[in-house]
């Protein structure tokens, strides 16, 4: 039994010395894989963290869990009539700004662990054993039962995994508010000693030491941008010269917009080669070569291909040609030469 508690001992040990180079970094990376649905995955830190523990009786070793590391064990080891319990969790979450309200989605959590459990009963009582994870969306949970084993006379067993990867998700409807998002890791111990011989278990569950332990994954059908608008450009100008033309638009889910304009003349229009931030200008340039009015337009496109409505419409009018406004100068001119020289004529 000795040698069961040095190497239970030696592996926390390790434990908490890979959490050392631990990374906390939250990084949010849209993933546009699958154009049309809007996918964020946060690679959650160790943002926010919880534990727990209790102890009873014959409890030799107590159950324990840090937040610092990730990690909640407990061991009983009883050699004489009695009992012992423990139970221990640590939480795991992040917390999300959702961005849009009133949309339906589904968010995934993917939690990657590693646990291990050991049962041993001899001549008399029981020794029990459960770990289990617990997701969470807000008040909205889901139980994943990891390992659950009662053990009597003569009975044994162990239970070891590394690096395992447990996935659970949610369909809710998504409100523009701050959600907690995350997982409970849980483990709960018991012995019942009728008899004064020996009984023996333990449990300990943590994470893999790594900031991407804990993936949230948010997806929802993209939100169209919304209606944009013209909002500075030449409206009574001259045939011929160049004017600029500044747009704005937004987004509802903020993501990245691409704009085109319809000149209103037959001439083509694409979009543009670059895209800007939701609420920033977009300014183009038009020469109109014919006199007339025109009505103006301008549309928005956002990174995941939804396209907003046409802008209401920015009248321009363009009453003088560039070769008629020359000759019409060169007329004013002339006829002011004339009657300069008549003037001098007269003195």
């Amino acid at each position: 039994m000795k040698g069961k508690i040095f190497t239970f001992s030696i592996m926390m040990l390790m434990i908490s010395s890979a959490y050392v180079v631990a990374s906390t970094t939250d990084v949010k990376n849209p993933n546009t894989t699958n154009v049309g649905d809007h996918i964020t995955s946060i690679y959650g830190p160790w943002e926010g963290h919880e534990n727990y523990n209790h102890s009873t009786n014959n409890m030799v070793a107590g159950s324990d869990s840090s937040p610092s590391t990730g990690v909640a064990q407990g061991l009983c080891d009883v050699w004489v009539t009695g009992g012992g319990e423990g139970d221990g969790y640590y939480m795991h979450w992040i917390d999300y700004d959702c961005p849009v309200a009133n949309l339906n989605g589904e968010i995934e959590i993917s939690y990657k662990y590693s646990a291990s459990a050991e049962l041993d009963c001899l001549l008399g009582g029981t020794a029990y054993a459960k770990i289990w994870l617990t997701f969470f969306v807000d008040d909205y949970t889901g139980e994943v039962v990891l390992y659950e084993k009662e053990v009597g006379i003569n009975g044994h067993d162990e239970y070891d995994v590394w690096g395992v990867v447990e996935t659970w998700s949610k369909s809710l409807t998504l409100t523009k508010k701050t959600f907690r998002i995350g997982v409970k890791a849980s483990f709960e111990l018991s012995m019942d000693m009728l008899i004064g011989t020996h009984s023996y278990c333990s449990a300990v569950i943590f994470g893999t030491w790594s900031s991407s332990d804990l993936i949230v994954t948010i997806t929802w059908p993209d939100q169209a941008p919304d209606k944009p608008q013209i909002i500075s450009g030449e409206q009574n100008g001259s045939t011929g010269y160049q004017y600029e033309y500044t747009a704005v638009g937004t987004d509802p889910e903020e993501d990245d917009l691409y704009y085109m304009f319809d000149w209103d003349d037959g001439s083509s229009t694409q979009w543009s080669v670059y895209c800007v931030d939701s609420g920033e200008e977009m300014s183009d340039y038009h020469v109109f070569l014919e006199d007339g009015t025109y009505n103006i337009k301008v549309k928005t496109k956002d990174v995941y291909g939804s396209e907003s409505e046409w802008s209401d419409p920015y009248s321009v009018t363009m009453p003088l040609n560039l070769q008629k406004n020359k000759i019409i100068n060169k007329q004013i001119n002339q006829l002011s030469h004339k009657i300069l020289v008549s003037t001098q004529k007269n003195k």
